[in-house]
């Protein structure tokens, strides 16, 4: 499983009915990602890979923050 199939792979499990959008310049890297629809994560896998990183906070400094009208909280 390549990087790019291991994190499409993640949000679809987090999320299934989320559509993943992939970054891919190349077909080569298109068809990469797209492979991570035939390869499915179990949530051992997906227990495994939130242990080794794990991902917190907001996503930009409060300084940017306060400047994404997309991201401010009400």
């Amino acid at each position: 499983m390549s990087p790019a199939q291991l994190a499409v792979g993640y949000v679809l499990h987090k999320q299934p009915g989320f559509i993943p959008l992939v970054g891919a310049r190349t077909v080569t890297q298109l068809e990469d990602a797209w492979g991570a629809l035939d390869k499915t994560l179990s949530a051992a896998d997906v227990e495994k890979l939130e242990a080794i990183a794990r991902i917190s906070g907001d996503r930009y400094a409060p300084e940017q923050m306060k400047a994404l009208d997309s991201e401010q909280r009400v």
